[in-house]
């Protein structure tokens, strides 16, 4: 096991509203994920209407939470994903072996392989997100 950091990148950004908009990000973010869609169900209970596809790329707001210890804010996370994306995998079984077999393999049923993680969180109208490294964000 390696006890190597990596480097971490913390983004801040402010969220000015334009006059229209009388709201905050963390109110405007509450009201998108509390909107209902088919069957009456609650954007922030499906997943799958969060997620949002560019090109052959999903991304979509996985982990979601409304307050902290009883602090206003909203936070969470996004992950990226293909579809049917295979990943690289060598098999370390047999110890005796001059190198190892290397191949791509699916991911199970039902599943896919995340490429990355990132977590982000507001309050008001500030906006941190902790980068990933795979994982650029485009603000």
């Amino acid at each position: 096991m390696s006890s190597e950091r990596k480097p971490v990148k913390i983004h801040y950004r402010r969220f000015i509203p334009p006059p229209t908009i009388s709201m905050t990000l963390e109110q405007l973010m509450r009201n998108a994920m509390n909107k209902s869609v088919s069957n009456g169900q609650i954007i922030k209970n499906r997943f799958r209407e969060r997620i949002q596809n560019i090109n052959n790329d999903n991304y979509f707001i996985n982990i979601y939470y409304e307050n902290f210890e009883g602090k206003s804010l909203v936070f969470g996370d996004i992950l990226h994903f293909t579809e049917g994306h295979l990943q690289a995998l060598c098999e370390t079984e047999n110890y005796e072996l001059s190198s190892v077999p290397v191949q791509q393999k699916k991911a199970p049923g039902q599943s896919e392989y995340v490429h990355s993680q990132m977590l982000w969180m507001v309050r008001d109208d500030h906006v941190y997100v902790v980068q990933s490294l795979s994982l650029k964000q485009r603000i």
